[in-house]
């Protein structure tokens, strides 16, 4: 498997002679990605998935939970 966004580490001669075609396109889905990497990022920092593990688990009384109750 070959990890990048760019055909700069693929032997195109073998890809070539194997029939298998080799597509650049940079900038496709740049700004879906960055979208992605934000919205992990805002995750991560707002606790989102472990939130939502303590309400999928029952353990949400009422109001906003007090951080000291919340397991980290």
């Amino acid at each position: 498997m070959v990890q990048g966004s760019g055909p700069d580490k693929v032997d195109i001669k073998a890809t070539t002679q194997r029939g298998v075609c080799v597509a650049n396109a940079p900038d496709y889905i740049a700004e879906t990605v960055a979208d992605h990497v934000m919205a992990l990022i805002l995750a991560h920092y707002r606790n989102i998935v472990r939130g939502d593990r303590y309400v999928r688990e029952g353990r949400w009384i009422s109001g906003v939970p007090n951080r000291s109750r919340v397991e980290r």
